[in-house]
Parts: structure tokens; C-alpha cells; sequence
């Protein structure tokens, strides 16, 4: 599954999706994003 179809099933943009993903010091991982992530993987978190 690519970041875009992720951000299709959560409704998130891509971007929102490959922010999540990336490796960004100083930046926290939104909890929201997360859980949309794993409910859209069918796996919990």
C-alpha cells in the first residue's frame, strides 16, 4: 500500500501521510494520524 492510498482511506492528504513517515527531528508523530493509519491497515497500534 503506497502513502497515497493510505491517505485515501483516512482521509488525511499525502502529505499528511508522508510528514508521518518521515524522519523529522523535533517533530512528534500526530496520534490522530496513527490511529487512522492503523484502522485503515487493520492492525492495532
Amino acid at each position: 500500500m503506497t502513502n497515497g492510498d493510505l491517505a485515501k482511506k483516512t482521509g488525511f492528504k499525502r502529505s499528511t501521510i508522508d510528514a508521518f513517515f518521515a524522519d523529522l527531528s523535533g517533530r512528534e508523530k500526530s496520534e490522530n494520524v496513527a490511529k487512522a493509519i492503523s484502522v485503515a491497515l487493520g492492525v492495532e497500534i
